[in-house]
């Protein structure tokens, strides 16, 4: 569906494609798709111990890193 409307959306294509696959009609189909996607992905990687994406997986890292420093920092204090 996503692929189809982004090659429709093209200049000189039909009016009747056009209106049919417009950003109004289209905005419940790619919200859609992207809540499935991100609730799929994160299952896998949560769950199924998938290897997230590098960009996300730095991310984890960095916070990782961050609570390990204010852990270290309490067990100091205590």
């Amino acid at each position: 569906t996503l692929r189809t409307w982004w090659q429709h959306r093209r200049r000189g294509e039909s009016c009747s494609s056009i209106a049919a696959l417009g950003a109004d009609k289209m905005q419940g189909a790619v919200e859609g798709y992207t809540r499935h996607f991100f609730s799929l992905a994160h299952h896998l990687v949560t769950n199924d111990r998938e290897h997230p994406p590098r960009t996300l997986h730095r991310r984890m890292k960095e916070v990782e890193k961050q609570q390990a420093k204010i852990n270290k920092k309490r067990a100091r204090e205590e």
